[in-house]
């Protein structure tokens, strides 16, 4: 199971910022100034880390949300996938996912834990405590690993922030070198 798709909210904070930027470039294009233009990436750069914040929030309601059960390890899905790199040459990644099983109210859930491991943690048969959503079965998590299910989601939150933190820094030079050098 994948993350939860984005809600008509998210859609809705990145259509605003999308729609700001494309404000920012008409008035760059309509006034020539070269300040507008450095102003087009930020509002949509913005929303999109507005949405991605409201999104961790939503899955961590999805993960407080949860009832407890008793999942059995039934099978295992595994990955393989070949990587050749310029400098490292060619080696192989080998990734696990267990499948579980657990009885809900509405039935038995058999499902795939989304989170891979390099190598597998668990053991067949054996049972273990997890935690579902009785709204969404499909998603859950162990006991004892629920950070596993909102560190993906931080890292790329993290690195988003980074990125629009460098692109602010970035821009700030820029203005002022414009306005140093050639007074615009």
């Amino acid at each position: 199971m994948k993350l939860p798709d984005l809600s008509p909210m998210e859609w809705g904070i990145i259509a605003v910022g999308s729609a700001l930027s494309l404000g920012a470039l008409a008035a760059g294009l309509l006034t020539a100034t070269p300040g507008w233009f450095l102003a087009v990436p930020a509002p949509f750069l913005v929303s999109v880390m507005l949405a991605a914040f409201h999104h961790l929030q939503r899955i961590r309601k999805l993960l407080d949300l949860t009832l407890p059960a008793t999942a059995r390890i039934v099978d295992e899905r595994e990955f393989v996938s070949r990587t050749t790199t310029r400098f490292f040459g060619s080696f192989i990644l080998r990734g696990y996912r267990p499948i579980v099983e657990f009885e809900t109210e509405q039935g038995t859930v058999r499902e795939e834990y989304p989170i891979n491991t390099t190598t597998p943690w668990y053991i067949f048969d054996k049972e273990y405590q997890i935690f579902y959503n009785p709204e969404q079965p499909a998603y859950f998590y162990f006991a004892d690993r629920r950070e596993e299910r909102m560190n993906d989601l931080k890292s790329g939150l993290s690195i988003a922030g980074a990125f629009a933190l460098g692109y602010i820094v970035v821009a700030i030079f820029t203005a002022w070198l414009l306005n140093d050098l050639f007074g615009l």
